[in-house]
């Protein structure tokens, strides 16, 4: 798990699952709201750090060749993610 605040101030809990990322709006902690999934290759191991605007999801799984995914959070407020 890692976090990633905005330019406006809210606040998201990125979540490695076994199948991909999730991205959970916890500006309300008392009511969390995921607001996107990433599918990502199925894996018992995924980690995830976020540097500016980015955050760079790495697995050892690579089927479909996605060891490494870097999604572009600067209009996640939108919910409009771009994963590279």
């Amino acid at each position: 798990i890692w976090g990633y605040t905005d330019g406006f101030g809210n606040e998201y809990a990125l979540l490695c699952v076994h199948t991909g990322t999730s991205i959970i709006n916890v500006t309300n902690p008392s009511s969390p709201v995921e607001i996107a999934f990433i599918p990502g290759p199925s894996s018992t191991w995924r980690d995830i750090k976020v540097h500016s605007t980015y955050a760079y999801v790495i697995t050892e799984g690579t089927s479909a060749g996605r060891g490494l995914q870097i999604i572009d959070l600067s209009q996640v407020k939108n919910h409009q993610l771009k994963v590279y």
